[in-house]
């Protein structure tokens, strides 16, 4: 399988690693960003460079993965569709909304397999989570709150996190993008959005010109609600998301590897575990192999771009939010 490569930096990079393992893909890419600096992992993954999009798409590639900063996801997508690619898109899939509309038509019109890159839905505990949702185990689901907090400088060791995208605004960073995972559950688990109402702000003293802390405040169509807490700053890694329902709490600790679940009347909640060696590679591996079925037929795409822009539009209110003080409805 000949994949296009868009993007070299860490989940870029991470892509070509897994892809090479479920599929043993090869891979094309040209150059698009100074920032990354990949001539040694090229080399060592055999990856053939070309000059420009252009030449790659003359090529003809099987599929393409976009990973390069967030604000040239679309123009790239744009092209893809054009020319009937099969594309896995990394999260969030725009920092704008300019052009999603047209986009989305287009992939359905051409029935394109189309997949975003919100790894974390492959989970084998969120999945379970799902379940117990959906299977009615906490009755109705009334509220959740999320909470991801990482120091931004321990996020990579090897970089200079004042260099990366996460500290650009230009290049589409922030807490709220670079976070969004947690934006794009609550969703997935309490339905479509009706309003936000936001606060961004910077308040370490981070060498970045991006926000560090995120508090959304989400209303759903089904008057369910969510507050969802975002940062750059706690130097304990934590995530988690906790949602109350009429019957009982489900609380998945991403970070921490399991979920509990807590029912009115039972003195003891119940406990289940990540299995046993799972790793972020192996959410990754998941999510490939579920691509590669979308790209067969075999499965209708677990994140599709039309819910990928429902995120987006998400991200952009709590924006619009932030900046006038006042609730946004989606």
């Amino acid at each position: 399988m000949k994949i296009l490569i868009i993007g070299l930096g860490s989940i870029g990079k991470r892509h070509v690693r897994i892809m090479e393992q479920v599929c043993n893909a090869t891979f094309l890419y040209f150059p698009s960003s100074t920032i990354v600096n990949a001539t040694q992992f090229i080399q060592q993954h055999s990856i053939k460079v070309l000059a420009n999009l252009a030449d790659c798409l003359k090529e003809k590639p099987d599929a393409a993965i976009i990973a390069n900063a967030t604000p040239g996801h679309i123009p790239i997508a744009e092209l893809l569709v054009e020319h009937q690619i099969p594309f896995l898109i990394e999260k969030p899939v725009s920092n704008s909304s300019y052009g999603l509309k047209k986009l989305c038509e287009q992939i359905k019109k051409k029935r394109l397999p189309v997949l975003v890159g919100f790894q974390l839905r492959h989970h084998p505990t969120y999945k379970l989570l799902v379940n117990q949702l959906r299977c009615g185990t906490i009755g109705k689901p009334l509220s959740l709150y999320g909470y991801v907090g990482q120091y931004l400088p321990d996020w990579r060791p090897d970089s200079d996190y004042r260099h990366t995208v996460s500290a650009s605004k230009f290049l589409g960073g922030g807490v709220l993008t670079d976070l969004c995972h947690e934006i794009d559950i609550a969703m997935d688990l309490l339905g479509p959005v009706d309003s936000v109402f936001a606060n961004l702000c910077r308040i370490s003293d981070l060498e970045i010109n991006t926000e560090d802390t995120a508090n959304l405040t989400v209303v759903y169509k089904n008057n369910c609600h969510a507050n969802i807490h975002l940062n750059y700053l706690d130097r304990e890694y934590t995530w988690y998301t906790r949602i109350v329902g009429t019957k009982g709490t489900l609380l998945w600790d991403y970070a921490k590897g399991f979920l509990q679940l807590n029912l009115a009347g039972q003195n003891q909640p119940k406990l289940f575990v990540d299995p046993t060696g799972l790793t972020r590679d192996s959410i990754f591996e998941a999510q490939a192999k579920h691509w590669l079925d979308v790209i067969a037929g075999k499965e209708a795409p677990l994140v599709s771009f039309d819910q990928g822009c429902e995120v987006t539009k998400l991200i952009l209110a709590a924006r619009q939010s932030s900046t006038t003080s006042a609730v946004t409805h989606i």
